[in-house]
């Protein structure tokens, strides 16, 4: 059983390395910047977080909340994937548009995905955890390049 806490007009718990946030209108500055706390206090704890957005009810950000969270990815963009659950095609549209208009401006971008339903949400995070994984341990076994003889 979860513990539902308020977050403005919005509601999120916290489970182990996933902040699940149930969304109910503007998503303001003031939501995002506790939001990004907790953020930053799980990913400390379990070195990545999942960060669950339930969009079924509509969702939109503010442009404060959003320049909230750009100039905080300039300081650090936490480890880990952002899900966005039962996004119109529209809210797909406009979050791919602004990852790739990220990409050109070379910021670091957290991976998007989009599922329809809380039910395909436990299978998108065990994919997503098995492939952190799997890229942690490649990290490993490639040595640093001035461990390597001859350069």
């Amino acid at each position: 059983m979860v513990s539902w806490k308020q977050l403005g007009s919005h509601r999120y718990y916290r489970d182990r390395d996933v902040l699940f946030v149930e969304l109910h209108g503007d998503f303001g500055r003031d939501e995002v910047h506790e939001l990004w706390e907790m953020v930053v206090e799980v990913e400390r704890e379990h070195g990545h977080v999942w960060r669950v957005f339930d969009a079924r009810d509509g969702m939109s950000m503010t442009p404060q909340a959003r320049q909230y969270i750009n100039d905080r990815k300039l300081v650090h963009a936490p480890l880990g994937v952002d899900v966005i659950v039962g996004a119109n095609i529209a809210m797909r549209t406009i979050v791919n548009l602004i990852q790739h208009a990220g990409r050109l401006l070379k910021r670091k971008q957290s991976p998007v995905c989009f599922c329809s339903s809380l039910d395909e949400l436990p299978a998108l995070l065990e994919t997503q955890r098995a492939l952190l994984a799997a890229k942690a341990s490649l990290t490993k076994s490639i040595p640093p390049t001035d461990k390597i003889p001859g350069r």
